[in-house]
C-alpha cells in the first residue's frame, strides 16, 4: 500500500509538471545553457560551467540583501539596494535564484527583447525587466570594487585632440559609426581604412583614431 500510494504521488507530481509546459520550457533551456563549457561561453560569455556555477555561489550567500526593483519607489533612491531599512519587495518568487541570474546573464550576452525572454521563461515582460534590473544592481553592488574605471584626469591626458576641442567631458567610448565606400586603389590607403570588423573599408566617427587616406567619397557608397 505505502509503494502503490508512492507511486500514485509521483504520477500526481509529473502530471502537474507536464501540465506546466512553460516550466518545461525553462527547465530545458537552463539545461541547455549549462550543459557544457562551450554553451555557457555562447549564452553567457562566461568561460566555463565553473565559473559560472562559483560567481553564482558568491551572490547567493549575499542573496538575503537582494531587494527586487519596484519601478518609481526604486527610482527614488539612489542606491536602493543598499538600504538596510528598504524591505525586500515583489510578488512570490516564480523562477529560482539561479534561473534569474541565468536570464540576466543571457540578456547582458545576447541582448535578447524581454518579451522572448518572458516566452522562453514562462514570466510577463515586466518581471524580465524587473529581474534584469535587480541583478544588475545587485551584482553591482557585489563586485563593482572589480571595476575600476581611469580617473577624471587619466582619461584627459590621453584622450584624443578631436575629443578635447569638441567634447572635452567625454568618460568612456562606448561604440563609434563606419561608413562604407569604395576600395581605394593605393594599397597603403586601403591598409588604413581596412576594418576587420566590418571586413570592408570604412571611415570612422572618430578620425583622430584614423590617419584617412585622400579618396573621393561617392554618395551611392555610403550606407
Amino acid at each position: 500500500m505505502n509503494d502503490i500510494t508512492k507511486l500514485s504521488e509521483e504520477n500526481k507530481n509529473l502530471k502537474a509538471k507536464l501540465a506546466d509546459k512553460s516550466s518545461l520550457l525553462r527547465d530545458a533551456f537552463v539545461e541547455n545553457i549549462t550543459k557544457n563549457d562551450a554553451n555557457v561561453r555562447s549564452y553567457t560569455g562566461l568561460p566555463s560551467l565553473a565559473l559560472l556555477l562559483g560567481i553564482f555561489n558568491i551572490l547567493v550567500s549575499k542573496c538575503s540583501s537582494l531587494k527586487y526593483w519596484s519601478g518609481q519607489e526604486s527610482a527614488k533612491e539612489k542606491n536602493y539596494q543598499r538600504n538596510p531599512r528598504r524591505e525586500k519587495p515583489g510578488p512570490t518568487r516564480k523562477l529560482s535564484l539561479f534561473q534569474e541570474f541565468i536570464l540576466t546573464l543571457v540578456r547582458l550576452r545576447l541582448g535578447i527583447y524581454e518579451f522572448c525572454l518572458a516566452d522562453v521563461f514562462g514570466i510577463s515582460k515586466s518581471r524580465v525587466s524587473q529581474i534584469f534590473i535587480t541583478w544588475i544592481t545587485f551584482m553591482s553592488n557585489v563586485f563593482g570594487y572589480l571595476i575600476r574605471w581611469p580617473t577624471r584626469n587619466q582619461v584627459r591626458k590621453y584622450m584624443p585632440m578631436s575629443f578635447r576641442k569638441n567634447y572635452p567631458n567625454t568618460r568612456a567610448v562606448i561604440d563609434c559609426t563606419e561608413f562604407f565606400f569604395q576600395r581605394p586603389r593605393s594599397p597603403t590607403s586601403q591598409a588604413a581604412t581596412y576594418s576587420t570588423y566590418k571586413s570592408k573599408n570604412t571611415v570612422q566617427s572618430h578620425p583622430a583614431e584614423v590617419q584617412l587616406p585622400s579618396v573621393q567619397f561617392k554618395r551611392h557608397h555610403v550606407l
